[in-house]
């Protein structure tokens, strides 16, 4: 049913709604709250094939005028917070059967490389949007603890991820412990034009994360080497020339 709601032209309406909400500064607080609630009940997951790689969007969030809410009561989420993710994007959710549908039918032969990408983080070391915190990334949290299973059982090779506003690539992980062997990599390419945090302290570096920063503004491409391995780079453009600031290698397979 999902992909035939996208298939009748909803990507044309979104875009005039988000347009919209744009021009509507000045409008009672009420008339912006129910567009965004419109806006909000639009499908975020879909597919796509291009260049050898299978792109999957994934939804992560539900509450477009306060994403920081303060959810939890004595380091537990609220009930009322808990049963509104389980309904939105939880086990039984049209996302998350729509994801395991999704990836069972990868033909990784035309398809070896399969990229997610989302919004909100996963994993970060970032105190900017502080991990599994109240008021900050406890969606993030929720997500992995059910989301990586799939990833991992499907090996996907790249999650990426933005909201914090700095770079960071991982180590292979497995239930967010790093591992020597190919496994999902999750990745924050949060430097594209919003001012750069400044949250890293050096001395606790987690032991899943390969590469950080947060100094220069950035991009970041992945290129195929062959059909076994790509090339992936995170670009700085603070100064003149560009520079490559981190760059790995990586096995598909």
């Amino acid at each position: 049913e999902i992909e035939e709601e996208i298939s009748k032209g909803h990507g044309q309406i979104y875009e005039e709604k988000v347009r919209r909400m744009m021009s509507m500064s000045s409008e009672p607080a009420q008339k912006q709250q129910a567009l965004l609630n419109s806006i909000g009940s639009f499908p975020y997951f879909y597919s796509y094939n291009r260049a050898r790689t299978h792109f999957i969007s994934l939804g992560t969030e539900d509450n477009f005028i306060n994403p920081y809410e303060m959810n939890h009561n004595n380091g537990l989420i609220k009930p009322r917070y808990r049963d509104r993710f389980e309904s939105h994007y939880g086990a039984n959710s049209s996302q998350y059967k729509w994801l395991i549908r999704d990836l069972e039918a990868v033909n990784r032969s035309e398809t070896p490389m399969i990229i997610v990408f989302t919004h909100r983080p996963m994993w970060h070391s970032s105190s900017h949007h502080p991990s599994c915190s109240s008021g900050g990334d406890w969606y993030g949290c929720e997500f992995r603890s059910l989301y990586s299973k799939a990833f991992e059982k499907f090996k996907v090779n790249f999650i990426l991820g933005g909201h914090a506003h700095h770079y960071q690539r991982s180590k292979p992980m497995i239930q967010g412990k790093p591992v020597d062997r190919n496994a999902p990599r999750y990745i924050i390419c949060g430097t594209g034009g919003f001012k750069l945090d400044h949250p890293f302290n050096q001395q606790r570096n987690p032991d899943f994360v390969a590469f950080r920063q947060s100094i220069q503004y950035g991009y970041c491409q992945v290129r195929f080497i062959n059909n076994t391995h790509v090339l992936w780079q995170h670009v700085g453009v603070s100064n003149s020339p560009s520079e490559i600031l981190d760059e790995a290698v990586i096995s598909l397979v």
